[in-house]
């Protein structure tokens, strides 16, 4: 009986003043990451969440996001993932298919998300520009992780309101150990820069679930800018870059305009293929290995698919 929230736990004891993430110029360690997700957990129980319930998140890549989502499994949610983008015809699809109790957003469109979570019956929880904390102060963080059984559903993973996903709390602890361990082989120097969105599946697993059962540091960008990449690897010392074809074909066109030092980094993982040409000029570019996304660690590779039909 695991559930996946104990792996922060777990990289909290074991690194407490390591940083875990990197957003801006915050950053956040892993005993305040855990700290304000125990919170956080206790914020929902007092809320009456009960096992089981789903907690829809449509959050971009922030701190915030890592401490919802882990808080809701914490407590013994499940965790409902969501584009940020997604038009309010979609969001109230995916919120009555999914059956959320709660929704957690940003304040982008804010009216239309809230009356669209009405609608579906879920009730609609704004995060602004404090973060979680107004939800969280008062509360001391007592709520411990929630046994769960291995074949409990951990993330449903909901595409563009078109199709879902569900992972269960065995299949995401191992497709993140995979991912730490084979995959990206990390180790307590390495910082991850991930520019993959954390609600999509390759992202949550590569990015954020790794980086946790690994306790290493997890750098976001608020908005990806080839530029800016490429700044923060070098200032930095990135040593493991996440994204997608296109973002390696805009840094390298970007890299020639700067003078810049990236002999820190080792590997970068790609969520699809491109075009040979563009590997291999990368990989001369940076002297960095490429790997493009391989099905076997693909997260939902071992899930339960559910598919559905709505509007985009």
């Amino acid at each position: 009986m695991t559930n996946l929230s104990v792996f922060l736990t777990a990289s909290a004891g074991m690194r407490p003043g390591a940083a875990a993430l990197r957003w801006g110029d915050v950053t956040t360690s892993f005993s305040v990451l855990s700290s304000d997700v125990a919170r956080f957990a206790d914020y929902l129980v007092d809320a009456g969440l009960r096992l089981d319930d789903r907690v829809a998140v449509m959050l971009p890549n922030r701190p915030e996001l890592a401490v919802v989502f882990y808080g809701v499994l914490q407590a013994g949610g499940v965790v409902v993932l969501m584009s940020p983008s997604l038009s309010a015809r979609a969001v109230e699809f995916c919120l009555t298919v999914t059956g959320a109790r709660i929704l957690f957003f940003t304040h982008p469109h804010a009216v239309a998300t809230t009356l669209a979570a009405g609608t579906a019956g879920t009730q609609p929880v704004s995060i602004g520009r404090h973060g979680i904390r107004p939800l969280t102060a008062g509360f001391a963080g007592r709520t411990q992780p929630v046994p769960r059984d291995d074949i409990d559903t951990a993330v449903i993973l909901q595409r563009s309101g078109t199709s879902s996903t569900e992972l269960t709390h065995e299949n995401l602890t191992q497709n993140q150990a995979v991912a730490a361990r084979s995959l990206l082989n990390l180790g307590p120097d390495d910082l991850v820069l991930t520019c993959l969105p954390l609600y999509k599946g390759f992202g949550l697993t590569c990015g954020l679930l790794a980086t946790v059962y690994a306790g290493v540091t997890l750098a976001l960008l608020p908005r990806f800018d080839a530029a800016k990449a490429l700044k923060m690897i070098a200032s930095e010392r990135v040593t493991v870059f996440e994204g997608t074809p296109a973002m390696y074909t805009a840094m390298l066109r970007a890299a020639d305009r700067y003078d810049l030092d990236f002999s820190s980094l080792r590997l970068c993982i790609s969520s699809a293929a491109m075009p040979a040409n563009t590997l291999r000029r990368f990989q001369d570019r940076f002297d960095s290995i490429v790997w493009e996304r391989d099905a076997s660690i693909s997260a939902g590779a071992t899930g339960q698919k559910k598919t559905s039909s709505a509007p985009d």
